[in-house]
């Protein structure tokens, strides 16, 4: 009996543990280009939990472009690794400094190098990446 007594309060602290790291940082995204699934760079973040919060912001730049072999205009589709997303947006663009908000769900590619910002909200955080995909014609 004198071990079960440790047992409750083991299992609260175990619970709260896995409530503090659920939710435990922002979320991936993908652009997704004729079966590719191009990886993005993460600028900043926050995010929080049950039980603390974190917020990063780095600089805005372009990563070194994913070459994707696919018809011009390639369509693409934005992937965020998380299923509450609230809010969404794509900006699109030959640099960083020429980017147009589009629907998320209208993302056409150029041949070239493409430059896409997505931002997405969520009910515990936001996140902001950005994409460098360069469309090769088949």
């Amino acid at each position: 009996m004198k071990h079960f007594r440790w047992i409750v309060p083991l299992a609260i602290v175990a619970g709260l543990f896995g409530i503090c790291t659920v939710d435990a940082g922002p979320p991936g995204a993908t652009v997704g280009v004729a079966g590719t699934e191009v990886q993005g760079l993460l600028i900043s973040y926050c995010w929080s939990s049950a039980c603390e919060a974190h917020c990063a912001d780095g600089i805005a730049r372009t990563p070194p472009p994913t070459i994707v072999r696919a018809g011009a205009p390639a369509e693409a589709r934005v992937v965020i690794t998380r299923a509450s997303v609230r809010e969404l947006h794509v900006r699109v663009g030959r640099s960083l400094d020429a980017l147009a908000e589009i629907p998320s769900d209208r993302l056409t590619l150029a041949s070239g190098v493409n430059v896409v910002a997505v931002s997405a909200w969520w009910d515990r955080g936001s996140t902001y990446y950005i994409f460098a995909i360069d469309v090769v014609p088949e």
